[in-house]
């Protein structure tokens, strides 16, 4: 078994290096329309009674936001379910790099936050989401480890 933080082994897979930077370059994504539905919500308000035309377009806004951060929630899903059933030997190193993935993008999302003047609860919703994803499939893994070794030490 990897040593949990030997990223590496992970990263000679080149299908995953395609996954995190599609779920980086989502991650971005989503962090753009946001900032583009904050600034489009401030300038509506500033209007008074906006048309329906523009309530419409507002609220597309935040279906393609919700869009994006439902696809990156099913591909992480997707990802470590893949790896826990077959790559389980892999599995400490994909976490591992998750975990780095979510300081870095919760390292950008507060520049931006802080760049753009806007909430950062509001950039950071879908890294928080898939932290608390993480943070199950940590707990599941430290259960299952502990059942082994009581399981062991009974048979023993």
């Amino acid at each position: 078994m990897p040593n949990l933080f030997d990223i590496r082994s992970l990263f000679k897979s080149n299908w995953i290096k395609v996954y995190f930077i599609f779920i980086v370059l989502l991650n971005l994504l989503y962090c753009v329309i946001e900032i583009y539905r904050i600034n489009n919500g401030a300038k509506l308000a500033q209007i008074g009674s906006p048309t329906a035309d523009l309530l419409a377009k507002a609220q597309s806004v935040a279906q393609v936001s919700s869009t994006i951060e439902s696809a990156m929630l099913l591909l992480m899903l997707l990802i470590t379910i893949i790896y826990f059933k077959k790559k389980r030997d892999l599995l400490s190193a994909l976490l591992s790099a998750h975990l780095v993935y979510f300081l870095c993008m919760y390292t950008i999302g507060y520049a931006l936050s802080y760049a753009y003047s806007l909430p950062i609860g509001n950039l950071l919703e879908a890294i928080i989401i898939l932290f608390w994803l993480f943070s199950i499939y940590v707990l599941i893994l430290l259960v299952q480890k502990i059942r082994s070794s009581i399981n062991r030490s009974i048979s023993n």
